[in-house]
C-alpha cells in the first residue's frame, strides 16, 4: 500500500539521522544483560539454534526443536510451519533492527543484538533488561577468523560454543545452499563468506561433541560425510 510504504521510508529516514546524530556524538549503546549473565543462562541446557534455510521447511523437525530448554532464531524468525520449526522461541539473535510485536509474537524472554556498533537502535529494545549486545572486540575476532562479515548464526555459533552449554543442535544451516526465508538476497551480492562458515562450523561438529547438525536444513555433502543427525 502506498500509504505503509511512504510511512516506512519515513522511519528508515528518522532511524538514519538519529543514528547519525549519535554517531556524531560519539554515543555508544550499553548491553544490559551482562555475558556473563548469558553464559548463565545456557548453564546445563540444550539449545536449539534455528537458522532461516528454506530446507528447513521441507522437514517435521518442530517437535524435536521444541523439545530443547533453549530455542534461539535469528533476525526476523519466520516459523512457515510448526511442523517443520516449532512454535517456540526463548532468544531471538538479530542484527537488523526488528520490532517489539515480532518479539511479542514469538513470546521470546530476551532479545541479542549482534551487530556490535549500531548507529540507532529503538528505545524499547535498549531498555529491555534482557538485551545483550555483542561485544566490539567479540565481533572483531570472529571476523578475523572468518576473513568476512559473520552471519547472525555465525555469531550465536560462537557465543553458545563459549557456553557451558550440555548440548547445540543446528537446524537450519545449509550456508546458502537454498535461499533464506528471512533475506533473498543471493550469496553473490552478501558481505559473508558462506563457504568459510561452513569450513569452521564442520571443524566445530569434529572437535566438540555438544554440536550437530540436524534435519533438512543440512547439506546433501555433509550428510554423505555422517556429520549430521538426520
Amino acid at each position: 500500500m502506498p500509504g505503509e510504504k511512504i510511512k516506512q521510508k519515513l522511519i528508515k529516514r528518522t532511524r538514519k539521522t538519529i543514528g547519525a546524530f549519535r554517531s556524531l556524538l560519539g554515543l555508544s549503546y550499553r548491553s544490559r544483560f551482562a555475558e556473563a549473565e548469558v553464559m548463565a543462562l545456557l548453564h546445563g541446557k540444550t539449545v536449539a539454534l534455528v537458522g532461516n534455510a528454506a530446507s528447513l521447511s521441507a522437514g517435521t523437525e518442530g517437535a524435536d526443536i521444541d523439545a530443547h530448554d533453549i530455542v534461539i532464531r535469528f533476525n526476523t524468525c519466520p516459523l512457515p510451519s510448526p511442523l517443520s520449526h516449532g512454535t517456540r522461541t526463548t532468544i531471538i539473535a538479530t542484527s537488523v533492527v526488528i520490532e517489539p510485536e515480532l518479539v511479542a509474537a514469538r513470546s521470546a524472554a530476551h532479545v541479542f543484538f549482534m551487530s556490535p556498533q549500531p548507529s540507532y537502535l529503538p528505545g524499547w529494545l535498549v531498555s529491555r533488561g534482557d538485551f545483550f549486545l555483542l561485544p566490539v572486540a567479540t565481533h572483531a575476532a570472529l571476523m578475523d577468523l572468518v576473513g568476512a562479515r559473520p552471519t547472525t548464526g555465525m555469531m550465536i555459533i560462537d557465543l553458545v560454543r563459549r557456553s557451558p552449554s550440555a548440548a547445540i543442535d543446528l537446524y537450519g544451516f545449509d550456508f546458502f545452499d537454498s535461499a533464506s526465508l528471512s533475506n533473498r538476497r543471493p550469496p553473490k551480492s552478501s558481505p559473508h563468506d558462506f563457504a568459510a562458515e561452513r569450513a569452521l562450523v564442520l571443524r566445530l561438529l569434529e572437535s566438540d561433541s555438544r554440536f550437530r547438525l540436524k534435519g533438512r536444513g543440512a547439506s546433501s555433502s555433509d550428510l554423505h560425510r555422517g556429520r549430521v543427525v538426520p
